[in-house]
């Protein structure tokens, strides 16, 4: 069965073509059951088995003893962890994905220009909800020294904080709460101001709003005809803070003083389940 389009990803970039498909009966532990299977010109090990290997045979890794164990096998199956490098590079399979085309890229590439905005956009604020924390009226106050920095990020850092306070996100505070700040260095090399607010984080109480599933979300793309990423931008600031709540956010800033949030910053507790309860 040629399978057109379709390609098996590797941890290393590399690529293979599926060239065909095919049903084979493949035994395990005395166990038959018939899998569909990708066919490929090389690949460095004789077969790799994925996700739908474990739903058919209804197997179970036990990693603490490398035993597998199979559904109506009367024994387990040891496992034997691959560690050379040649044999670990094919490692994912990404059955049936395929680059775009370029008359298919120019299209979405107008569908994108024609819908989002062009330039620099202002980051709203929301009045459908408001980030609210909750800690133990008899929990004492979290106040941290900050961590220092060097020079260079320190000026980085400076510079996020006026960005973030001329745009209304922060404000000054006198708030008996502190906690420092961590420079998190990204994909291109540049830094993002973040809060570490763990100390915070353990003494708050956390809302039961759901975050969504990963398994759920992967089985609603299986019928997608395209697959992209998206990355938004500052997407928790179009929240705004509770009155009240703002004191708990309250972080350092070495050379600056002290500041608090008006809009809900990442790394609160509940922060990653209220954005997508916000509607």
């Amino acid at each position: 069965m040629p399978t057109f389009g379709a390609q098996a990803k590797a941890y290393d970039g590399r690529t293979e073509s599926i060239i065909g498909r095919a049903e084979l009966p493949v035994q395990v532990a005395g166990v038959t059951h018939t899998l569909n299977v990708a066919l490929v010109n090389s690949m460095d090990d004789e077969c790799l088995l994925g996700a739908d290997f474990y739903r058919t045979f209804n197997a179970i890794v036990h990693p603490r003893e490398n035993l597998l164990q199979i559904e109506g096998a009367s024994e387990r199956v040891a496992l034997e962890a691959v560690t050379s490098g040649k044999s670990s590079r094919i490692c994912s399979l990404q059955i049936g994905l395929s680059e775009i085309t370029e008359l298919q890229r120019e299209e979405i590439r107008q569908l994108v220009d024609r819908i989002l905005p062009t330039g620099e956009v202002p980051v709203g604020c929301t009045s459908w909800a408001e980030h609210r924390i909750i800690v133990d009226e008899s929990q004492r106050p979290v106040k941290q020294r900050y961590y220092p920095v060097s020079k260079k990020l320190e000026e980085d850092m400076h510079s996020q904080v006026r960005e973030l306070l001329a745009a209304g996100h922060i404000r000054r505070s006198s708030s008996e709460w502190s906690s420092p700040v961590v420079m998190v260095r990204k994909a291109n090399g540049s830094y993002r101001l973040c809060i570490d607010y763990r100390k915070l984080n353990a003494v708050t109480k956390v809302s039961a709003y759901p975050i969504p599933n990963m398994d759920i979300i992967l089985r609603k793309l299986q019928s997608a005809k395209f697959i992209t990423t998206l990355d938004l931008s500052a997407a928790f600031h179009p929240v705004p803070m509770s009155a009240g709540s703002e004191k708990y956010t309250a972080f350092t800033v070495p050379g600056l003083g002290l500041f608090e949030w008006t809009r809900m910053p990442y790394g609160v507790a509940g922060g990653a389940g209220h954005l997508p309860g916000t509607r």
